[in-house]
């Protein structure tokens, strides 16, 4: 069993954004013509958290208005809160990403939070938001995640129920999940499913010495259980990226400082 993931190491923080945005953006001008040709746009999955703002504030200088035409986003996952609250993915892209742009000048595919409907119900729509995605321009082309403290991606935290997992077809491409450990408790999250048929390319970003620590001991354990069946991924869900050949990770570490 080997790790297919690309892993590339950074110690400027500008770099690191930097790099990060261009992943991006290559994938867009790689894919845009043939996309263009079949009459179809570019897929491309967004992660929430800090971490990503610079990011998707420099993406965003890269990209022309003709640029986001050709191009639909999704959400990895999200809060179970309004879209205007502060700790709401969808108001961090909006808020950076498309800050510039009008509504119709741009395609954002995200779970609708503001109803009166359960967290069930919005998390059974947004499933279905997804499908009606793939099946209109294929399969995600990137979905950009991040890593958190306990091995969790998008909203996929250890110990993650049964239904997150691709032999349960209930709703296909989502799962409703909780945490007690990080800020607001329920969410709606892209299962393992998706991320292991519909995504043609993930990219992890990873800030800070202990996450990328963390992310070389779930590598090793990876290779001590010879792969990532249902048990492992309950305990790292963040492996799901392993096996994919067009997996990378972007780490941001600060350089050590030198004591003369």
């Amino acid at each position: 069993m080997s790790i297919q993931s690309h892993l590339n190491v950074l110690h400027q923080e500008h770099e690191f954004n930097e790099t990060c945005a261009n992943e991006i953006f290559r994938v867009y001008q790689e894919k845009v013509e043939v996309k263009k040709e079949k009459n179809q746009k570019v897929v491309i999955g967004l992660s929430g958290g800090s971490a990503v703002l610079p990011i998707y504030n420099i993406l965003r200088t890269k990209l022309t208005k003709d640029d986001f035409k050709n191009i639909a986003w999704f959400l990895a996952d999200d809060r179970y809160v309004p879209d205007d609250h502060e700790d709401s993915n969808q108001k961090l892209c909006l808020d950076s990403l498309f800050v510039d742009l009008k509504e119709g000048e741009f395609d954002f595919r995200r779970p609708n939070t503001n109803t009166a409907h359960s967290v069930k119900e919005t998390q059974a729509t947004y499933s279905e938001t997804l499908k009606e995605l793939t099946k209109e321009h294929g399969p995600a082309d990137l979905i950009t995640i991040g890593m958190g403290p306990d091995g969790h991606t998008c909203s996929l935290f250890p110990s993650v129920v049964d239904e997150a997992f691709e032999e349960n077809d209930l709703n296909d491409y989502t799962v409703h999940t909780v945490t007690d450990k990080f800020a607001v408790r329920e969410r709606v999250s892209v299962n393992f499913r998706f991320l292991r048929h519909h995504v043609k390319e993930i990219i992890l970003f990873i800030s800070g010495e202990s996450k990328l620590k963390l992310f070389k001991e779930m590598e090793l354990d990876y290779l001590a259980n010879n792969g990532a069946d249902k048990k492992f991924l309950k305990k790292w869900p963040v492996s799901i990226m392993l096996p994919k050949s067009n997996a990378k990770t972007i780490a941001y570490v600060k350089e050590p400082e030198v004591v003369e």
